[in-house]
C-alpha cells in the first residue's frame, strides 16, 4: 500500500533472485513446457498452451529468457516445416535439446472403405523420408555454436513415419503420441466403427492381411539422395526412432545417416518384426547394419525389436511363410553385437538372444573390447517355461563366464516375456560393493549348483559379497497380457525401451482378441519373393 492507501507495484528487478526464481517456476508448471507444431486435430491445444509460455516470455527480457527454456527445449516439426527451422536465431538452437521430425506419407486405401492404392503412391512414399532428411542435414548442419561436448550439450534427433490413414482404418487403436503429452490412464481408443471390426473400442475380429501390409510396409530400397549429401550435423549426440515408426527407413537411408552423425555417442532402435517371410530379410539387414555401418563412437545401444502378439496369432495360419509366436532370433544378430566395442550399455530385446551373444563372445579374443559395459540386458528363448532345465542353466553359467569380461559391471538381466509368462535372472552390483542375484517370473527358475558356485566366484574375483534370493518372486501368469507387461511387472532396471513405447505397448494389448476361429489369409497382395530378390541385390543374399 502507497501513502494513499491504494495498492502499488514493486518492482522486479529490486526482489530476490530466490522469490524470482519461485515465481517464474509457479508460472511454468502451470503450463505445457513442450513446443509442438501438430497437423492433428491437438494442434489447437498444443498451440493453447503453448501461446501461455510465449506471453510470459514477453514481459521482459528476464523472464524471456527463462521461458525459451522451455519454448524450445523440445521441438517437434513435419517434413514441410523443416524450411522455418532456418529463421531460429542461434542463441536459441541452443536452448534445443530434443528435435522430433514427424515424417508424414501419403495416404493409402482400404477394401472395407473401397478405396484402391496404387504401386506409385507407395514408391512416393520411398522417397520422401530421403528428402526429408537431406533437408534437415541442411538445417542441422548450422548449429554448430553449442558446446557438444559436455554430456547435456547435444542434440537429441528423433525420426518418426507415419500416414494419415493410420487411425482411419483397422489399426484404430495404435499410439502417435509424445513422451510428455502421455496420460497413463487414458484410453487410446474408444471408436464404435463396425465395418472395420470395432466395437465401443474393442477389436471384434483379426485385422486382414492387407492393412497389417499397409501399416509395416517395406520400401523398395533405392540409391538415396542422402548419399551425394556432403553435409554433417556434429551437434547431434543421441538418435531416437521409436516403434511408432512402424514403417521402417530404408536401411540404405540409414546408414548413410550414421555416416553424417559423427558425434553419436547413443543409438535407441525400435524396430518391428517383418512379416510375409521377411523375418530373415530384416534380421540380415539388421546384421549387416551392426557389422558394416555401425557409428564407432557409439557407447550405449538400445535394441528393441518390437510385435504385436494379435498379428502374430493371424498370421500362423499355416502357410510357411507366416511368423510363427516365439520367433527365432537370428544368430547373425548376435555375433554381430559380441563384435562391437566400447560399449557402456547394451540391451537387446527380441532382436537377439542372449545365448548366440555369450557363444560368439566366448570365440573372440579377450582385447578389453567390453572394460566399460556397465549395464547389459538381453532376452533368451531359453527363459521360457517350457525350456529344459539343462538349457536354462547353461545359459546361466555362459552368463557367469561373459561377466568376468564386464569389470565394471553393475547390472546384468537376462529375461524373456510375452502374453501369459515372464521370467528374469538379474545380477546387480549396489553401491556398498555388495553383489546380489535376483529372480522374477511367473514360472519356478531354479539354479544349479555349478550355477550358484560360477556366480559367487564371479563376486569373489570381484572382492565383493554375494547375496542370493533363496525365494523367486513370483508373478501371476494373467497379469502378463503382453510382453509390455512383462516388462512392467519383472521391474527391468535396465531401459530396454522408451517410456512412452511401453505404456504404448501395455495400452494396445487392450484390444487383443479372444476372437472367433480364424481362417487361413488370403493371397498376399504383396509378393514377398520380388520384395525379397529386391533386398538381396542391394545387401546380397540373406
Amino acid at each position: 500500500m502507497n501513502c494513499n492507501g491504494k495498492p502499488s507495484t514493486f518492482p522486479w528487478y529490486r526482489l530476490p533472485r530466490e522469490l524470482q526464481l519461485n515465481i517464474l517456476s509457479f508460472l511454468a508448471c502451470r503450463q505445457r513446457r513442450t513446443n509442438h507444431v501438430e497437423s492433428s486435430s491437438q494442434e489447437g491445444i498444443a498451440k493453447q498452451h503453448v501461446g501461455h509460455i510465449a506471453k510470459c516470455a514477453t514481459v521482459c527480457r528476464d523472464w524471456q529468457e527463462y521461458f525459451e527454456t522451455f519454448l524450445f527445449r523440445k521441438i517437434t516439426v513435419h517434413q514441410k516445416d523443416l524450411a522455418g527451422l532456418h529463421r531460429i536465431s542461434p542463441c536459441r538452437t541452443e536452448r534445443i535439446q530434443h528435435l522430433w521430425l514427424r515424417i508424414e506419407l501419403r495416404p493409402y486405401g482400404c477394401r472395407v472403405c473401397h478405396y484402391a492404392d496404387n504401386v506409385l503412391n507407395q514408391r512416393k512414399n520411398g522417397l520422401i523420408p530421403d528428402r526429408a532428411l537431406c533437408n534437415l542435414l541442411r538445417v542441422l548442419r548450422r548449429w554448430k555454436g553449442r558446446n557438444s561436448s559436455q554430456p547435456s550439450g547435444g542434440l537429441i534427433l528423433e525420426l518418426s513415419t507415419h500416414s494419415p490413414s493410420d487411425l482411419q482404418h483397422e489399426f484404430q487403436n495404435i499410439s502417435f503420441d509424445d513422451a510428455e503429452n502421455n496420460d497413463e490412464d487414458t484410453e487410446v481408443c474408444k471408436t464404435h466403427d463396425p465395418k472395420h471390426g470395432w466395437v465401443d473400442g474393442h477389436r471384434t475380429r483379426q485385422p486382414d492381411d492387407m492393412p497389417v501390409y499397409d501399416l509395416f510396409h517395406l520400401w523398395e530400397p533405392g540409391k538415396p539422395r542422402i548419399e551425394k549429401v556432403e553435409w554433417s550435423a556434429p551437434v547431434v549426440k543421441h538418435l531416437l526412432i521409436r516403434r511408432q515408426a512402424r514403417r521402417q527407413i530404408p536401411p540404405t537411408t540409414l546408414e548413410c545417416l550414421f555416416d553424417r552423425l559423427p558425434r553419436l555417442e547413443s543409438l535407441n532402435l525400435e524396430l518391428w518384426t517383418m512379416y510375409g517371410g521377411l523375418e530373415s530379410v530384416g534380421d540380415y539387414i539388421t546384421s549387416t547394419l551392426l557389422q558394416r555401418h555401425f557409428p564407432r563412437r557409439v557407447q550405449r545401444v538400445t535394441l528393441f525389436q518390437d510385435f504385436d502378439e494379435d498379428i502374430d496369432s493371424m498370421f500362423s495360419g499355416g502357410s510357411p511363410h507366416w511368423v510363427w509366436p516365439d520367433k527365432i532370433p537370428n544368430p547373425a544378430v548376435g555375433e554381430s553385437l559380441a563384435g562391437l566395442k566400447n560399449q557402456r550399455r547394451l540391451c537387446a530385446s527380441f532382436i537377439a538372444d542372449a545365448y548366440d551373444f555369450f557363444e560368439a563372445l566366448h570365440h573372440r579374443r579377450r582385447d578389453g573390447a567390453w572394460r566399460n559395459l556397465t549395464h547389459f540386458s538381453m532376452t533368451s528363448l531359453a527363459l521360457r517355461s517350457e525350456t529344459p532345465p539343462s538349457h536354462v542353466q547353461r545359459l546361466l553359467m555362459m552368463a557367469a563366464h561373459a561377466a568376468c569380461r564386464f569389470p565394471s559391471l553393475e547390472i546384468m538381466e537376462l529375461w524373456y516375456g510375452r502374453r501369459g509368462e515372464a521370467c528374469l535372472f538379474r545380477f546387480s552390483r549396489s553401491r556398498d560393493g555388495t553383489f546380489k542375484i535376483f529372480r522374477s517370473g511367473t514360472w519356478e527358475l531354479p539354479l544349479s549348483s555349478e550355477v550358484v558356485e560360477a556366480w559367487t566366484k564371479l563376486c569373489s574375483l570381484r572382492r565383493g559379497r554375494c547375496i542370493m534370493t533363496q525365494d523367486m518372486e513370483r508373478i501371476d501368469h494373467q497379469q502378463i497380457k503382453s510382453h509390455g507387461d512383462a516388462i512392467h511387472y519383472l521391474g527391468l532396471m535396465a531401459d530396454v525401451v522408451h517410456p512412452t513405447s511401453l505404456r504404448q505397448i501395455r495400452r494396445e494389448a487392450q484390444h487383443y482378441g479372444p476372437y472367433p476361429r480364424w481362417k487361413p489369409p488370403r493371397e498376399l497382395y504383396h509378393d514377398h519373393q520380388w520384395l525379397t530378390s529386391i533386398i538381396a541385390s542391394t545387401y546380397g543374399q540373406p
